[in-house]
């Protein structure tokens, strides 16, 4: 069991999957189910020890963050293009894949930052709240996919969100040094 001793420092278990650097790792609630990506342009469910891979490199770019609800069974992706990936986690089945924020910006050769750079599910797995390099935090409805909100005006980059377990706050940090809470939902 991978959540038997959490307050233990002894190492519980290594998993191996990834065929590149890994970006971004997420778990359930019940520490039982985890997610991860990166570089290799996949996502990997965890679970009793076994990889499952829900992607393929199919994809042209890597994935940049995931999270999974608190049940574990949603999970939620981002890419630097700017698409959000919202995944059934039993079966392993896309949901939706969605433009959500403008993707990397490439001056010649080189590509710039950008995309998709933070994700999150609420408790219920209802709601999903993205941020993006384009100084954008979406707020989306998990099941469809649609958008609900689009929170705009930041001065920077928006690198990370998170939603509150007890309300309708989204907090999320800004390349401005500032933490921002909005009342989106």
């Amino acid at each position: 069991d991978w959540s038997s001793d959490v307050c233990s420092s002894d190492l519980e278990s290594t998993l191996n999957g990834h065929h590149g650097s890994i970006i971004d790792v997420a778990s359930s609630a019940d520490g039982r189910s985890f997610a991860s990506c990166g570089e290799d342009n996949i996502v990997i469910k965890w679970d009793s020890h076994l990889p499952q891979a829900f992607s393929t490199t199919v994809y042209e770019r890597p994935f940049s963050c995931v999270a999974l609800s608190a049940d574990g069974r949603t999970l939620a992706s981002g890419d630097e293009d700017g698409m959000v990936h919202i995944w059934d986690m039993p079966t392993g089945v896309a949901l939706h894949t969605s433009q959500g924020h403008e993707g990397s910006p490439k001056i010649g050769a080189i590509r710039l930052p950008g995309g998709v750079a933070g994700i999150t599910l609420s408790v219920d797995g209802q709601t999903l709240a993205s941020c993006g390099h384009d100084q954008t935090v979406r707020v989306w409805h998990a099941r469809t996919g649609k958008t609900i909100q689009i929170l705009r005006g930041h001065e920077g980059k928006v690198l990370s969100v998170s939603l509150s377990a007890s309300g309708p706050i989204v907090a999320f940090v800004v390349d401005d040094k500032a933490v921002r809470l909005w009342n989106a939902l």
